[in-house]
């Protein structure tokens, strides 16, 4: 029997131009992804006059389930590149050009300090260096 109902259904679906699994993909849209397949079997009868067995509604209700994981997954690898990048280090951090006599007086800081703390927690990490500042200050 169930030849027979996806034999004939085929030929329907084919003059109409719409696939089984393209019937199950409008059902699922608007009956939503929970909805019984006895109730899938129903609306593409009816909207489409397609015959299609309850295991075959299945079948098609998964493939579009795998097919929509698959294409979450490819959408990043997408935007990685095919060659993989090694990792780029950073050129240390130069130290500032300020001479001992341009030094500021004991508290302050300058933008040089600044941008020399910044390179720091590039390089090594935020919590490493709160690890050596923490270190110095004993």
């Amino acid at each position: 029997m169930a030849n027979q109902a996806n034999g004939k259904a085929g030929t329907q679906a084919a003059q109409k131009g719409i696939t089984k699994i393209d019937a199950v993909q409008r059902a699922l849209a608007e009956l939503g992804h929970e909805a019984s397949r006895a109730a899938i079997q129903g609306f593409v009868k009816d909207r489409f006059g397609i015959l299609m067995s309850p295991d075959h509604i299945s079948n098609c209700k998964s493939e579009l389930r795998n097919k929509s994981k698959k294409a979450g997954k490819a959408k990043p690898a997408a935007k990685k590149s095919a060659t993989p990048k090694a990792p780029t280090k950073q050129p240390a951090a130069k130290p500032s050009a300020v001479t001992p006599s341009a030094r500021q007086t004991k508290g302050e800081i300058s933008l040089g300090d600044i941008e020399a703390v910044k390179g720091l927690v590039h390089r090594v990490g935020a919590e490493q260096l709160r690890a050596l500042v923490d270190l110095l200050a004993k």
